[in-house]
């Protein structure tokens, strides 16, 4: 649903059987990364392998936004979206932090679509009501506590040789500075933060603006401030056509539904705003799918030549 601005190449596992389609992610894919500036004019280099090389600065975002996430949370608070899962965790595995909301929508045209939300926390807010059984020499107060689920994301500062000042110094003086800049450069990463909460039903977000202890050292950083958006501000504020990323997202799988049942890979074209899917019998051994793409699309020059 965030196909327009992405920058970055990315791929999703598909698999397709008996009219159903199922579209996961694994945990080392690009998609599950956060990353620093990639809608930047001057965007990190990919092909820099130091600490604010793309890939490095990548990996630090999405520590970042991981530690931050559960740090935030208080250890004793639970609650319980909706019913208990019936299933049972393994000894050895820690039930995660976070909650997971199955919602279902009805795409028209016979499609129906079932994506699982993710939830990182909640807060309660406390308003003070007159009792609706009022006596009537007296009357009492009660407190109603209002559960309002929150997203927690952090975005990293990007150490660029033009910056005129930090995010601090600009927090201190003109707010406005750091905002403008977090929606440009970052419009992928925030658009879909959006998306997330909008589709979780989620109301709020806070993002941490988190900054470097030393600028050498990607693993230890401060918390300059956090800001607290609800997801109405945040769609306002990137301009974000909610029913165009619907539509993108009921043509995608569109295509799919086209394709004959069987394994793919739903790859984003490297050098164009294009998205393909290809099958994994073309993947050949040690070969990504990034290489598989680059391979086909010369194959397919070499062919038109001839």
């Amino acid at each position: 649903m965030t196909v327009q601005s992405s920058v970055y190449p990315w791929d999703i596992s598909v698999e397709k059987r008996e009219g159903k389609i199922i579209l996961d992610c694994d945990e080392n894919r690009v998609l599950t990364y956060t990353t620093i500036s990639e809608n930047a004019t001057l965007a990190p280099d990919e092909k820099d392998h130091g600490i604010n090389g793309a890939k490095k600065l990548s990996w630090e975002a999405t520590m970042s936004n991981h530690y931050f996430g559960q740090q935030a949370l208080l250890s004793d608070a639970n609650y319980v979206l909706g019913p208990e899962p019936k299933f049972k965790l393994p000894a050895n595995k820690v039930r995660p932090r976070k909650g997971y909301i199955y919602k279902a929508w009805d795409m028209g045209s016979g499609m129906k679509l079932c994506v699982r939300c993710q939830v990182d926390s909640y807060v309660k807010e406390e308003k003070s009501a007159e009792a609706e059984e009022e006596k009537k020499t007296k009357k009492e107060a009660s407190e109603k506590k209002e559960i309002s689920l929150v997203n927690l994301r952090a975005a990293n500062e990007f150490y660029e040789t033009k910056r005129q000042m930090t995010w601090k110094q600009a927090l201190e003086n003109n707010r406005s500075l750091v905002t403008s800049e977090i929606s440009i450069n970052d419009s992928t990463k925030l658009t879909k933060w959006t998306i997330e909460a909008l589709l979780a039903g989620v109301e709020n977000i806070r993002i941490a603006y988190l900054a470097r202890r030393k600028i050498n050292d990607n693993r230890k950083h401060n918390i300059i401030e956090i800001a607290r958006y609800t997801t109405k501000e945040l769609k306002n504020l990137i301009n974000l056509n909610y029913e165009v990323s619907w539509g993108i997202l009921k043509m995608i799988i569109q295509a799919l539904h086209d394709q004959e049942d069987g394994s793919y890979y739903l790859v984003k074209d490297p050098n164009k705003l294009i998205i393909r899917p290809v099958s994994y019998t073309h993947l050949r051994a040690h070969e990504t799918v990034l290489d598989l793409v680059c391979r086909l699309l010369l194959e397919k020059k070499k062919k038109k030549k001839k």
